[in-house]
């Protein structure tokens, strides 16, 4: 499953260090052993205990999916959807009983989403790092070359060669501008996942605090409802973006 993963266990054993009984103990330690240095080995070992012992009962901490490898622009896209998705799964937990089922599944639902978006960010971090290494003024540069060639060029099979090659780079020119407004959709995509999310997260605030509710499951505005056409939305994206992607 792609998402959040877990903790490593050494990291539990950094935050169990530092907790009230593996504290108290290591005080209590240095203390006894100015009185005492006997106590210190023995103390020593009831600390270390006292940390192993911490580290197992505690939970692993979540943390987000690896994405240092992408480009910072799409690091901080998904970064802010996962947050959102994140916030509005810990608000769906606090919806009262009797509104529950409006928000039936939408925990799943929004894991889905979470493992779509994150496909989603690596295909367009494929996207831009091919149109950071084909760059526009570089295209244009060759263009204008070829066209500044082809006014000085009077060999009619030379002249032909060169119109070739004329067509060749416009036809480049043409698709990074596709891969461009691509990109520009995913981009769009995600902010409107990351606002609905929001949207939603605030509702389910809004009825755990006590709000009347203004919606039903049926209504066009409904939780189920909106999360499940973005879902459908990143789908057709992520389709798109893949198509594309396997071609560079």
């Amino acid at each position: 499953m792609i998402g959040p993963s877990h903790e490593p266990f050494a990291g539990r054993l950094a935050r169990a260090a530092v907790k009230p009984l593996p504290i108290g103990i290591a005080v209590l330690t240095v203390f006894g052993s100015l009185l005492a240095p006997v106590v210190l080995v023995p103390g020593i070992a009831a600390w270390l205990l006292a940390v192993l012992m911490t580290a197992y009962a505690a939970k692993p901490a979540r943390r987000g999916p690896d994405v240092s490898h992408l480009p910072p622009s799409i690091q901080a896209d998904l970064l802010d959807v996962n947050e959102a998705l994140d916030r509005l799964r810990a608000a769906v937990r606090d919806v009262p009983p009797a509104h529950r089922p409006l928000f039936e599944g939408i925990e799943r639902e929004a894991e889905e989403v979470r493992e779509s978006v994150l496909r989603l960010g690596r295909q367009a971090g494929t996207l831009h790092r091919h149109l950071a290494s084909s760059g526009a003024e570089t295209l244009a540069a060759q263009a204008e070359g070829l066209r500044a060639r082809l006014e000085h060029t009077t060999d009619e099979s030379a002249r032909r060669e060169i119109e070739q090659s004329i067509k060749r780079v416009e036809a480049r020119q043409a698709h990074r501008e596709g891969l461009v407004g691509k990109l520009e959709q995913y981009r769009a995509t995600l902010a409107s996942l990351q606002a609905t999310a929001e949207e939603l997260a605030d509702r389910a605030a809004s009825l755990a605090a006590g709000a009347p509710l203004e919606y039903d499951m049926h209504d066009d505005q409904s939780a189920m409802r909106r999360i499940t056409e973005m879902k459908a939305s990143v789908a057709a994206l992520e389709e798109v973006l893949g198509t594309e992607t396997e071609t560079l």
